[in-house]
Formats: C-alpha cells, structure tokens, sequence
C-alpha cells in the first residue's frame, strides 16, 4: 500500500508514510479510517514522511478537499501539520501542500530536510523514531 499510518498517543501524533505510487487527492480510504478513529480527536500533530516519494502525482481539487476535511478537526487552539522532505521531490510536494493548509491559520505548519530537525522539534530520539518507521518496514507495501 502506497499510503499507510499510525498513531502514537503518548505524543498525541498521527504518522503518515506516503510511498510510490501514491496519487495524492485519492486517499478517500485512509482518510476515512484515520478520522473515524476515536484516537484522531485527541490528535494534535501530523507527520507527513515523504522520503520515500520518488515522483508527484497530485489531484489538486481532491487534495484540497482531503485538507478541508481534517482542518476542522483540529483543536482550535492549535495543532501542528510536520512534514520529512529530504528529497527535491518531497519538498515540492511540501510546498504545495503549504498551500492547501493555508486555510487554517491555527494550524502550524513546517517542513523538515532531515530527520534529526524533525526528532528536535517533535521532543523524540532516532530509537523512537525508528520504532514508527520500523513497523512499516516489514510490511509488505
């Protein structure tokens, strides 16, 4: 599956690895699952991983939709969408992503190059990390 995700509660997180081929904008599955979970309401931090993103293909319209649906869904106090691009492509990605969440200002929004920013920023050690990463990796994809 190009597209899976997590949650780690202890961090009030939702980890989300996209992987090729994966056609952003057509997600309806997994937005679907990870929204009617009742852990999604106590979410407060997305990570979108796009290391392993090699080439976009975007539906622009339906991705906005996808961002329209979770906006909401954020505490208005605030909440944090984190984003690993270390690659040209998953930084281009990140930056029209950007765009998509501009919509809701309550949301803070960043992008990482490197995992070692992002483990600083999120207050966690690469052991850590690697246990979210590591589940997926013996998966068939």
């Amino acid at each position: 599956m190009p597209a899976r995700y997590r949650f780690f509660p202890e961090h009030e997180c939702l980890y989300l690895r996209f992987e090729d081929p994966f056609l952003f904008g057509q997600a309806d599955e997994m937005v679907k699952s990870f929204t009617s979970d009742p852990e999604f309401k106590r979410t407060r931090t997305l990570v979108f991983d796009l290391a392993r993103l090699s080439n976009i293909k975007i539906d622009v319209t339906r991705s906005a939709e996808k961002a329209m649906q979770l906006g909401p869904n954020f505490p208005m106090s605030g909440g944090q969408i984190i984003v690993l691009a270390p690659t040209e492509t998953g930084q281009s990605l990140a930056e029209l992503l950007r765009g998509l969440w501009a919509n809701f200002p309550h949301i803070e929004y960043q992008v990482f190059g490197a995992e070692e920013d992002l483990f600083d920023h999120l207050g966690i050690g690469p052991e850590y990390w690697n246990r979210i990463t590591g589940e997926f990796d013996d998966t068939a994809g």
